[in-house]
């Protein structure tokens, strides 16, 4: 076989081999991304959720003061926290439009709320506005407040939350656990298929050169040296190391150098990437948790 056809299929075998890892590794970190943008979104789920469970709490907080105090201005928090839930829900509702129980249990817990606007804190503040007005007694607001209405509303309220946070909770966990699993193979893909191409690459042009070498008349002192010198990656020393240097052979020999040392960055190249992916993941992640709000809490109940 010619010296043209034998490098041609060598240079085809590694290509297509360097191909292979480039191809693998590219939906390896893809998968990975895509896992990482999956636990992002679980965080901004659970952040959203805290959220309402805050507002619903400066609500009541805002209730509260009103009853005691008869000032409206203690009312203030719970009219601004009534828009900024309004919100919150539909913002919710988009990211886990995906999901139809979650979808189904937050509507549950719309529902609770509204419910609790109207029989319970609705009719409570009228009452205590009467009072104001000296229609009636404070006694008539107690009387309302003693039937505990508001009260079983907001724990059904703060039981729901829980359970949906919990299930988001179990979600996180498994997808953190994914996302480690796919960073792990991910690094395998490219670390083997890396070191694979390379010694691909190192002995096959070991083997040419040697053979190229004996047909050239070099010695076995002068092939040790040009063995060593391939082994170690010092290819411009391979170069210098044959005795005669027909422009053909020096060509498609500084060719196949060239290969393989391309062949090393990119392998390089990919790992950076892979790191650089990673730690903006990471990043990202640190500022989700930041956003994530207050942590569901007992609630007060009105009295």
């Amino acid at each position: 076989m010619s010296l043209k056809k034998r490098l041609i299929r060598i240079y085809t075998f590694i290509l297509l081999l360097l191909a292979l890892v480039i191809t693998a590794s590219y939906q390896g970190v893809q998968s990975l991304v895509e896992i990482k943008d999956w636990v992002t979104h679980t965080y901004k789920v659970i952040a959203h959720t805290n959220q309402i469970h805050k507002l619903v709490l400066d609500m009541e907080t805002g209730e509260r003061g009103f009853l005691i105090t008869g000032r409206e201005n203690f009312l203030e928090p719970y009219y601004t926290s009534i828009n900024q839930y309004k919100a919150e829900v539909e913002e919710l509702k988009k990211h886990i439009s995906d999901n139809p129980s979650q979808m189904r249990l937050l509507q549950e817990v719309d529902d609770l709320v509204a419910e609790w606007q109207i029989n319970a804190a609705a009719r409570e503040i009228e009452a205590r506005r009467q009072v104001n007005a000296g229609k009636i007694s404070f006694e008539e607001v107690s009387a309302l407040i003693d039937k505990e209405t508001g009260k079983n509303l907001v724990d059904a309220f703060r039981n729901k939350v829980d359970r949906f946070i919990t299930v988001e909770n179990n979600l996180l966990v498994k997808r953190q656990v994914l996302s480690r699993k796919h960073t792990a193979i991910a690094a395998f893909i490219v670390i083997i298929g890396s070191i694979s191409v390379m010694a691909v690459s190192v002995v096959t042009l070991s083997f040419v050169i040697r053979d190229l070498a004996v047909k050239i008349g070099m010695d076995h002192a002068g092939l040790e040296e040009l063995t060593k010198s391939i082994e170690e990656h010092k290819f411009n020393e391979v170069l210098e190391l044959l005795p005669e240097k027909p422009a053909v052979l020096m060509t498609n020999i500084k060719m196949m150098a060239e290969q393989i040392l391309s062949e090393k960055q990119e392998s390089k190249a990919l790992r950076s990437r892979l790191k650089v992916a990673e730690d903006s993941i990471e990043e990202l992640k640190a500022e989700i948790i930041k956003l994530r709000g207050i942590k569901p809490q007992d609630t007060q109940d009105v009295s």
